[in-house]
């Protein structure tokens, strides 16, 4: 069986040739036409165009989850608040807010070994970016948001993909 070599450019082509007199490669054709050219980049432009539209679902999915707690008027002062929350240890100018990607939700917590835990339930943290697994989970210190008044009277915390994104606490900070 003869190899099929598909090579549009006349140097390369040639070469292949020269490569195939010489034994140094299976005898075969050597096509041109450049006939799949064509097919390939179509292929590839379709691959890239379902992988765009495919990022752009998701991230719809999650920014229709993203949100602060239900029952909360959004145009409200306390709604607000919640969309203010910007992600601690960000650079000026490229903070994300908490709420615009996860979901924040007042929680119970706990102070163990001098860090704080909070509990993440299966009721509360629902959506498809924040499954609650009913545990208590660490608060990393750089996530804490300080110098903030905490109008709900509840520790919150913002919830995305099994982390702390951000967390507020009543007073004590």
């Amino acid at each position: 069986m003869a190899a099929y070599y598909n090579e549009i450019e006349p140097y390369p082509a040639q070469w292949l040739r020269n490569l195939i007199a010489e034994g140094l490669i299976a005898d075969g054709d050597v096509d041109e036409r450049g006939a799949m050219r064509p097919f390939l980049i179509w292929c590839l432009t379709c691959c890239a165009i379902v992988s765009m539209a495919f990022g752009f679902v998701m991230m719809l999915v999650v920014l229709a989850h993203a949100a602060p707690p239900p029952g909360i008027d959004p145009d409200s002062e306390i709604s607000a608040w919640y969309q203010s929350l910007n992600e601690p240890g960000m650079a000026p100018g490229h903070s994300y807010g908490c709420c615009t990607r996860a979901d924040c939700r007042p929680v119970a917590e706990r102070i163990v070994d001098d860090k704080i835990q909070v509990f993440i339930d299966k009721k509360t943290f629902n959506s498809p970016s924040s499954q609650g697994d009913d545990r208590w989970h660490d608060v990393p210190p750089e996530k804490i948001i300080r110098g903030i008044s905490n109008p709900t009277g509840e520790p919150i915390v913002c919830w995305y993909y099994d982390q702390v994104l951000c967390f507020v606490d009543t007073v004590r900070f």
